[in-house]
Parts: structure tokens; sequence; C-alpha cells
């Protein structure tokens, strides 16, 4: 059995949802890149922080 989500749906609720979680993502990712001591591990955030970049 699959559940269809009609583009409506997908408009008011997902997209929104998505677009949230981003922005807490790369929040949190800049935040702990400013604080890190760690030059391999702010590297490593760095391009964590790039995969999740919308283009």
């Amino acid at each position: 059995m699959t559940d269809q989500i009609d583009a409506r749906e997908l408009k008011r609720d997902i997209l929104p949802k998505l677009k949230a979680t981003r922005h807490l993502v790369e929040n949190t990712l800049t935040a702990r890149i400013e604080r890190c001591q760690d030059e391999a591990e702010r590297r490593r955030l760095t391009t964590v922080r790039q995969k999740f970049e919308w283009k």
C-alpha cells in the first residue's frame, strides 16, 4: 500500500518543515564551526555543511 501526497499538502506542510530543518542544521553547523578548536573537526563540519547547501 502506498500513500500519495498531493501538491497542496507538499506545498503547505512538507516544504515548510524541510526548510525549517535545513535552517536549523545550517545554524547548528555554523555555530559549531565557529566554536571549534580542532582544525580537522572544523574541516569535517565545513564539509558536512557544504553537503546540506541547496543550490
